[in-house]
């Protein structure tokens, strides 16, 4: 279990489809040594729950190394 502080949460509309709008909530978080990361989840959907399992899947996929060291001779 790790201690996330929330910075920041905002609300914009996303149009998935014509004549649909969806009111969605970008939430800013930090966690342990990651910088602030910013996960998008439908306002609607959005509980304590599944915020949790979002940052809890972001945190995961931050976790994983994407750089590479190259040695030059």
């Amino acid at each position: 279990m790790a201690d996330v502080t929330i910075l920041d949460q905002s609300e914009f509309l996303t149009f998935p489809t014509p004549n649909q709008a969806v009111t969605m909530a970008a939430v800013t978080y930090q966690a342990g040594i990651l910088p602030p990361r910013t996960v998008y989840l439908d306002k609607a959907k959005l509980t304590d729950e599944t915020l949790a399992a979002a940052i809890k899947n972001d945190i995961a996929l931050a976790g994983k190394p994407t750089t590479r060291t190259l040695r030059i001779p």
